[in-house]
């Protein structure tokens, strides 16, 4: 019973990886609802990159962003009107704009490698806290609640 991160959020399919091999920055950022933050992603490997994805993973599992090496992309509902990114070789940036409180999350890089069944994951994610939300654990996962 091995995939999970959701099984890939709903089942975009290949095996999961937790590794090192992409890296993300910043993991905490805490804007003000209606503000703009910037998530950058690294794929770093020598392995040629098939794309990256972008995946909110805790409250509201779901995809937000796909860029393929190719230059295709796909902006997932949620996000659509209020993301932009931009590509440099293995590396994406990523700007959310016009936050709101259900935006709150914590959001995941993935990198897919080329002839690879596993799905690259940054380990740690970007946890977003949106002001005026305050997160509570409970057994080791997190919830997160609205003033």
């Amino acid at each position: 019973m091995a995939p999970t991160l959701y099984d890939f959020i709903q089942t975009g399919s290949p095996q999961i990886f937790l590794c090192e091999v992409v890296e993300q920055s910043p993991l905490y950022v805490n804007p003000q609802q209606g503000q703009s933050i910037n998530i950058t992603c690294a794929l770093k490997s020598s392995h040629e990159d098939e794309g990256f994805y972008l995946l909110k993973t805790q409250m509201q599992p779901e995809r937000v962003l796909y860029v393929s090496s190719q230059n295709g992309s796909t902006i997932f509902p949620a996000f659509a009107n209020r993301l932009e990114y931009s590509k440099e070789e293995k590396k994406i940036l990523i700007t959310l704009h016009n936050l709101q409180k259900n935006d709150s999350d914590i959001y995941v890089c993935a990198g897919m490698l080329k002839n690879s069944t596993f799905l690259s994951v940054n380990r740690s994610g970007t946890m977003v806290l949106i002001k005026g939300t305050i997160l509570f654990l409970v057994e080791s996962s997190i919830t997160i609640g609205m003033l």
